[in-house]
């Protein structure tokens, strides 16, 4: 069975930002790739904004999954319109504060 979660990026300033990931969303995968966004915000890479950072995202599920199908998905990290419903984890990345929560739904 697969391990869906969300991923809600959150900042000071605008509406959050949602993504969504069919599987391998455990927290072993999903903690060190989204540390890995929140490292290139801190470092000044990207900039503390849910908006211009979040699609981000995307492009790492793309490397992440190393393949394009063009019928199916680009990778790893695709955009939502907000929590699913069979999720079992929900991560809230506040691109303000540099900080990563994890929920167990």
């Amino acid at each position: 069975m697969s391990i869906r979660c969300n991923i809600k990026v959150v900042d000071h300033f605008q509406e959050p930002i949602w993504f969504y990931r069919h599987n391998d969303g455990n927290p072993e995968v999903m903690k060190p790739f989204l540390n890995k966004f929140l490292k290139r915000i801190e470092e000044g890479e990207l900039r503390p904004c849910a908006k211009q950072s979040s699609g981000w995202l995307i492009i790492m599920g793309y490397e992440e999954y190393k393949q394009y199908q063009p019928d199916w998905k680009v990778g790893s990290i695709e955009p939502t319109a907000g929590e699913q419903g069979d999720i079992a984890y929900l991560y809230i990345v506040d691109v303000s504060n540099h900080t990563l929560e994890v929920i167990r739904k």
